[in-house]
């Protein structure tokens, strides 16, 4: 589908073999330029805006890190942080899942990549973090963007948000040196510079606590409205306890946990929309594209189409235990395909199977009002009104 918005091109694909053109076999063919220019001012040139041979170096010297073999290390940090949430809870309360979600992925991402304690500085994040997503998807979406140093009240707004990530940063970055192992590699693949290194820590930040976050609340929110998948999922928790502690290969198996997740990064995929632009001209099962022009992976819509889901709007982990999922890998991508496939996706899904075996031993889950709609952003983040959820114990 081409669609023109003023000057600018988009061709949008609904067929997996245009997206594997763009995402898997030609991706030095498309850049992010144009598209996320305006989270430069947040990410600077961190793994998530930079392009070219900057990013196939950076990427190359931080994959190690957040493979499987170095996340097993981690469990038990993620286990601590997530057991003293759920030891705060009780019968009969009523939390929200959103606010609770972002305080725990960024304990755990504080915890487990840099070795600093940043539960206490989740409300103010969380805020920030809204603030700048919100405004960027704003001047992504304009034709008319005035120069952040005009000093618009939604300028002004926009760097104070920034200005309150970049302060966490520098403190991040000082406090936690090189203790961990994660920030040891950081100092070596930025050789210590220290915008670069501030431009990681920045990305990991974010990128490594809100989306997790917002999927973990949209976990609860669905989850609570079957009380049969929950004893399902219970049951498989429960077994998995009764070998022992949590390690990483226990975790591995966990079928029926892991298609609940994967159900909800389906409905709700945190990128919910793939943006490249040509950087030279190029066809795409026979269409032109020219230099210039912007291509578009819909996810959320790819997610949702008829034509390869059964009742697609539904909420069905079982599809991805039965095989009633498309055989074409590029139809389910929550976490984008190819070489910039996400870096965090073995760690988020981690953090998931940690929460969600310790939740389920200790509570039911009941929503406290109706499912709310989502807000589609620089990712498809948390939803429009708080993820009530009342917890029940279970013997």
């Amino acid at each position: 589908m081409r669609t023109a918005a003023g000057p600018v091109v988009f061709h949008t694909f609904f067929e997996p073999r245009g997206l594997r053109h763009m995402l898997v076999d030609y991706p030095q063919r498309f850049t992010k330029r144009g598209v996320i220019d305006d989270l430069i001012p947040v990410l600077g040139n961190g793994l998530l805006t930079a392009e070219g041979a900057p990013w196939r170096g950076r990427r190359s010297e931080l994959t190690p890190c957040l493979a499987p073999r170095a996340l097993a290390l981690i469990v038990p940090a993620m286990d601590e942080a997530v057991r003293t949430m759920v030891d705060h809870w009780d019968h009969d309360d009523v939390i929200d899942a959103s606010r609770d979600m972002m305080h725990l992925a960024l304990t755990i991402v504080g915890r487990t990549l840099f070795d600093v304690n940043l539960g206490d500085r989740a409300p103010e994040v969380s805020a920030a973090v809204e603030q700048v997503s919100r405004l960027a998807y704003r001047r992504t979406r304009s034709f008319l963007k005035l120069p952040l140093r005009m000093a618009t009240p939604a300028n002004r707004a926009y760097r104070r948000s920034i200005d309150v990530l970049r302060g966490l940063v520098d403190g991040i970055v000082i406090e936690a040196g090189k203790r961990s192992p994660f920030m040891r590699r950081l100092h070596e693949s930025t050789a210590s510079d220290g915008d670069a290194l501030r431009h990681e820590v920045m990305t990991f930040l974010l990128a490594g606590h809100e989306t997790t976050a917002t999927t973990l609340a949209w976990t609860f929110a669905h989850l609570g409205r079957d009380a049969g998948l929950q004893e399902r999922a219970r049951y498989e928790a429960r077994a998995i306890l009764a070998e022992g502690d949590l390690t990483a290969t226990r975790l591995d198996g966990l079928p029926l946990i892991d298609a609940i997740v994967s159900e909800t990064l389906r409905l709700y995929p945190p990128g919910w929309m793939i943006v490249r632009r040509a950087e030279e001209a190029d066809e795409i099962l026979g269409y032109a594209v020219p230099r210039g022009s912007f291509v578009v992976a819909p996810v959320y819509a790819l997610h949702r189409h008829p034509d390869f889901w059964t009742a697609p709007d539904r909420f069905d982990p079982d599809r991805f235990l039965d095989e009633r999922v498309p055989p074409d890998p590029l139809i389910y991508i929550p976490f984008g395909a190819g070489p910039r496939r996400c870096i965090g996706e073995t760690f988020a899904r981690l953090e998931a199977r940690v929460l969600l075996v310790r939740l389920l031993d200790r509570f039911a889950l009941e929503p406290v009002g109706d499912l709310p709609p989502p807000q589609p952003l620089t990712t498809l983040r948390r939803p429009r009104e708080p993820v009530r959820m009342r917890l029940h114990s279970v013997p």
